[in-house]
């Protein structure tokens, strides 16, 4: 009994009626409401990544001035997306209307931490890329920790709740923040003091400010 079994029985039912000719007669049961999702969930969980990806890196390029800078933090976001999804085949999860927007939401929830975090970095002058990491760490990455913590302090309480849609979404959710804490906390600063971004000149900071 699974969600491809539900749609491939809904088509095969309209198939029938369709050969039937009975005129503008089509078979109908309150479990379509539940079944046509199936048909289209996944091309819109495609169509909102791309939709919500293009938004981030629209704003991450205004905020950031750097392209290369919003290529990483968009590198990073389907990184934890495809992190997610893994999540979900694993704790047996299906794709369906309830997880399709806790995914849509980790977009906004995962940004958060990336770019805090990159933003402290294209915009700090020193020019030795260890010590300007270590500065944006000293800087930002406390802030982002205690979010993440707090975060999972509060979505704690629904963790044993017997509602099928609490529990995944305390699941998703505890998933959205240790990927994203992980991506943006640890992997992230391995690999951006390799990259080639510019360094923010003094003088340019005071002609921003």
């Amino acid at each position: 009994y699974t969600a491809e079994r539900e749609l491939k029985a809904m088509r095969s039912t309209r198939e029938v009626c369709d050969d039937a000719g009975l005129g503008s007669a089509f078979p109908y049961t309150s479990l379509y409401l539940f079944t046509e999702q199936f048909a289209l969930i996944r091309w819109e969980l495609i169509l909102n990544f791309i939709f919500g990806v293009s938004c981030v890196c629209a704003l991450s390029l205004l905020v950031l001035a750097s392209v290369r800078a919003t290529l990483i933090v968009a590198l990073l976001l389907g990184m934890v997306y495809t992190d997610l999804l893994g999540a979900l085949l694993w704790w047996g999860l299906q794709v369906n209307s309830v997880t399709v927007i806790q995914l849509v939401m980790s977009i906004g929830l995962t940004v958060d931490v990336i770019a805090h975090i990159t933003h402290s970095y294209t915009h700090s002058s020193i020019a030795d890329p260890h010590a300007r990491l270590a500065d944006a760490m000293r800087s930002t990455a406390p802030a982002v920790f205690l979010g993440a913590v707090t975060t999972l302090i509060g979505v704690l309480p629904i963790g044993g709740t017997t509602s099928v849609v609490f529990r995944t979404f305390f699941r998703i959710f505890i998933g959205i923040v240790l990927f994203s804490a992980g991506h943006g906390l640890i992997l992230l600063p391995a690999i951006l003091p390799s990259l080639p971004l510019p360094v923010r000149h003094p003088e340019e900071e005071a002609d921003a400010a």
